[in-house]
């Protein structure tokens, strides 16, 4: 179990390496303001929707395990945004600030997500990784946006209607790179392989750009200032999470790779994606920026500890 060590490790340090890198540069001013402005809209809106594209289009979305790993995967995002909801009067935040938080307790790295399952179990694991992708991201990308919705519609003074948060949700990039993916792949649909060779090659810009935009993003102050709201999302994201995948899996009977795969995609830190996604929808972006540094950093030992313990339950003859 202690050969899981280094793997997950290995997933962990670069990602906050290029966090750190992100906030030098911005803070050097080696590089104009007007660059990460321009840099945050080509993630949104090419680089990302590109990479999710590529990788719902072209995963098996078949075998015995997807049914059970889909259900255990939306139990715990459900569940972890309802928790993360009924914690809002400890947080003590304006709407604004706590859709930040909110959002951080169950918008999971999916790169963590793909890194980690591809060490610890080879191409088994990247196969199920892409399929824990496609089954997840569309709704952690429309809880996200429907809850940014709301929050700009109750600062407008009214309330929104369901036009128009449908509106915001069938025109996210992110969810529609997403689900055009899924329905290319499920209706065998022929492309050509150009156009897959062209998206996966964008999308491998997605994850470094977007770690360097959140290092742009971060402020300290922010930092200092939101101690007990991030804790709040970083125990709901790195501990409650995972543990809510874990009991849903027992409850199932279901284990094996599948299930350490679905503990995998829950236990990393809230998604670069979700800061992208916050700033261009006029959330609380500092907040958002805080919240990820922290969990990138705790996730060192929370998912060390959580997968060491879900290898044990899933795969008991080891990996």
């Amino acid at each position: 179990m202690t050969a899981l060590l280094a793997p997950i490790l290995s997933a962990i340090f670069p990602i906050f390496a290029v966090v750190v890198l992100g906030s030098t540069l911005r803070r050097s001013g080696f590089l104009a303001q007007t660059f990460w402005d321009g840099l945050d809209k080509a993630i949104f809106w090419i680089l990302f929707p590109c990479l999710l594209f590529s990788v719902t289009g072209q995963a098996n979305l078949s075998g015995p395990d997807t049914v059970n790993m889909a259900i255990v995967l939306v139990l715990s995002t459900l569940g972890t945004a309802l928790l993360a909801r009924l914690s809002k009067p400890l947080t003590g935040l304006p709407e604004r600030s706590f859709v930040a938080v909110y959002q951080s307790a169950f918008r999971m790295n999916a790169y963590v997500g793909l890194a980690a399952s591809a060490s610890l179990l080879g191409t088994t694991g990247s196969a199920f990784a892409a399929i824990a992708v496609a089954i997840v991201a569309p709704l952690i990308n429309t809880l996200g946006v429907i809850a940014l919705a709301g929050m700009n519609g109750r600062a407008s003074g009214s309330r929104p209607s369901a036009l128009s948060l449908a509106r915001s949700i069938v025109t996210n990039p992110l969810i529609l790179s997403t689900l055009a993916g899924a329905v290319v792949n499920l209706l065998g649909l022929p492309l050509p392989d150009a156009l897959w060779d062209t998206t996966g090659v964008i999308g491998k810009a997605a994850l470094p750009m977007a770690l360097l935009s959140v290092g742009a993003g971060l402020r300290l102050r922010a930092l200092k200032s939101a101690g007990w709201p991030v804790g709040i999302g970083a125990f709901l994201k790195l501990i409650a999470a995972p543990v809510i995948t874990i009991a849903a899996a027992l409850a199932l009977g279901f284990s094996g790779p599948a299930a350490l795969v679905a503990v995998i995609f829950t236990a990393p830190p809230a998604s670069v994606s979700s800061y992208q996604m916050t700033k261009a929808m006029g959330g609380d972006a500092d907040l958002m920026a805080a919240s990820i540094t922290v969990q990138t950093v705790a996730a060192a030992l929370t998912m060390t500890l959580v997968l060491l313990y879900a290898t044990s339950l899933f795969l008991p003859q080891g990996l």
